[in-house]
């Protein structure tokens, strides 16, 4: 019989631990200025007891024209025609693929200086 209620109260710990899991909810939802190495958003998950829950954050406009631009336009092919100019030694340069779409929005977006387009770029 004790081995009997050992059994139970074994199997109800295992799945009241399960159900725990999955049953997280968001909550309160910081936001705080953005910098170079955070968002600047804290969200806190609460019921998350083993400390191992994640929520996936998209904002994105679904029908902004940079998308189609980037569906339409490979800016990869920049890599290969530079790839001579780009040493072995010394600090990682910026990818030249992220350096020509850098150029574009600056053109794209009608924005007067290299320093403007820094300044924006977070919005």
């Amino acid at each position: 019989m004790n081995n009997l209620i050992r059994t139970l109260c074994f199997s109800l710990i295992i799945i009241s631990s399960a159900s725990a899991q999955d049953s997280v909810q968001p909550g309160e939802f910081i936001i705080e200025p953005p910098t170079l190495q955070n968002l600047g958003f804290e969200w806190y998950i609460n019921s998350d007891d083993n400390r191992n829950a994640t929520v996936k954050v998209e904002y994105r406009i679904a029908d902004h024209p940079l998308r189609k631009i980037a569906e339409l336009i490979d800016f990869q092919f920049v890599r290969d025609e530079v790839k001579d100019s780009y040493g072995k030694n010394g600090n990682v340069s910026v990818d030249p693929e992220i350096l020509l779409k850098l150029m574009f929005l600056l053109f794209y977006e009608n924005v007067s200086s290299e320093r403007a387009l820094m300044k924006i770029l977070p919005e």
